[in-house]
């Protein structure tokens, strides 16, 4: 099937196809109507993916805990959502683990208003109220990302914007080449870096874990260095450990302890998730039997065709 999202979507509202993926490539604007006119052929499901922003817990300013919480509360997370195809498609988070993964309990301390698992709004006054007790105000923020990084560049905006909002001095940092840009992280010279991940399969050790363990810093080793910001907690790699161990045997109580770890990572503000993002594909009218299999794709071999 052709490269070109809505090329894919045409062949097969057409009948010439009968399943295109990843239509999530198509604008916003084009799915809505997709959904509108043809309701019964869009499915749109949840991803097991976050988009967030690694904070570099080693330098300043964002080694002060009020200064990484600060950020928390003044980043736009709707505004987040409308450079990532809207909120048909991300939806605004502030935890680690997405909501499709065991030991998701909605919580969202990073809002304006009544605190109710979700996010709503940014709150800058309590932000700006972080920044001056940090005594962190007008020190220079570099968010540094690269061309082949779709998500850095999408979301640079944004942060510029929360960072002057609260007093500091940001400087989007864009690389032409993939090694100019791993060789400055490799450095440790960096404030603030995108992520995007999507769990291979349903554990919560996928994100927790390969993360924000602190063995998964790994500075000698930048390479093998997954834990690029550098945070690092006992506690919450004693609850990581824990609940890795029960994961089979006692699911339910692993579940909490994975709960309790995305809350730690939270309170700590180890990271500044952003949005939870979906995926839609489109189907032919002929087409039945859409499921789903255990990693959240399209179970194609599932499918029949009339």
């Amino acid at each position: 099937m052709d490269d070109d999202p809505e090329a894919r979507a045409r062949s097969v509202l057409r009948g010439d196809a009968d399943l295109a993926l990843e239509i999530t490539e198509i604008a916003a604007a084009e799915i809505a109507r997709l959904s509108t006119q043809f309701p019964s052929q869009v499915r749109r499901h949840a991803q097991p993916n976050t988009k967030f922003l690694h904070l570099n817990v080693r330098r300043p300013p964002f080694d002060e805990l009020a200064a990484r919480r600060a950020l928390n509360l003044a980043i736009d997370r709707a505004a987040a959502a409308r450079r990532f195809g809207g909120l048909e498609l991300s939806k605004p988070t502030c935890q680690v683990l997405p909501p499709s993964m065991p030991g998701h309990s909605p919580y969202c301390p990073w809002t304006r208003g009544r605190q109710a698992g979700r996010w709503r709004a940014p709150d800058l006054a309590r932000a700006r109220a972080m920044v001056r007790a940090s005594g962190t105000a007008g020190a220079a923020v570099d968010f540094v990302t690269v061309r082949s990084d779709t998500t850095g560049q999408a979301v640079a905006p944004v942060v510029a914007s929360a960072l002057r909002k609260l007093g500091y001095r940001p400087r989007i940092v864009l690389y032409d080449s993939d090694q100019g840009f791993e060789r400055r992280v490799a450095e440790g010279d960096w404030e603030l870096l995108a992520g995007d991940w999507t769990a291979d399969y349903p554990s919560p050790s996928q994100f927790l874990d390969y993360f924000l363990t602190c063995a998964n810093h790994r500075p000698d080793d930048p390479a093998q260095s997954t834990n690029t910001g550098g945070f690092c907690n006992p506690t919450f790699d004693r609850l990581i450990a824990k609940a890795g161990r029960l994961e089979t045997t006692n699911p339910a109580k692993a579940q909490r302890l994975w709960a309790a770890a995305d809350r730690l990572a939270v309170k700590q503000a180890a990271w500044i998730p952003l949005v939870n993002g979906a995926s839609v594909e489109l189907v032919s009218e002929r087409t039945g039997h859409f499921t789903l299999d255990a990693n959240s794709l399209p179970a194609i071999d599932q499918l029949w065709v009339r």
